[in-house]
């Protein structure tokens, strides 16, 4: 995953075991820690145990209130999901959810 700010700046990135991933705290998850980083989109790409890509998506946040904005998701079967502008922790995480799967 790779994290950057309005300028196109690399903030974040990790590589994450997938199960780790799903239970895993992203910086993502805290409205502080988006707008501290400026963290204005978030990349990434999931793959499964045989190196096959299982979603590739993209989040983005206001970085003045932390809060995701709007995101898409395109899965192994090639079907997109896309959200919109959740607005509590709560919201943002299920989306995040649905985002990634």
């Amino acid at each position: 995953m790779v994290g950057l700010n309005p300028e196109g700046n690399c903030v974040y990135s990790a590589a994450i075991a997938l199960g780790d991933y799903w239970d895993a705290e992203h910086v993502w998850d805290s409205d502080k820690q988006v707008k501290t980083l400026k963290l204005q989109k978030v990349l990434g790409f999931l793959f499964g145990s045989k190196g096959n890509l299982l979603q590739q998506f993209e989040s983005t946040f206001d970085i003045k209130t932390g809060v995701i904005k709007a995101g898409w998701a395109r899965h192994e079967d090639g079907t997109v999901t896309k959200f919109g502008s959740p607005t509590s922790r709560s919201t943002r995480r299920r989306a995040k959810t649905r985002a990634a799967g």
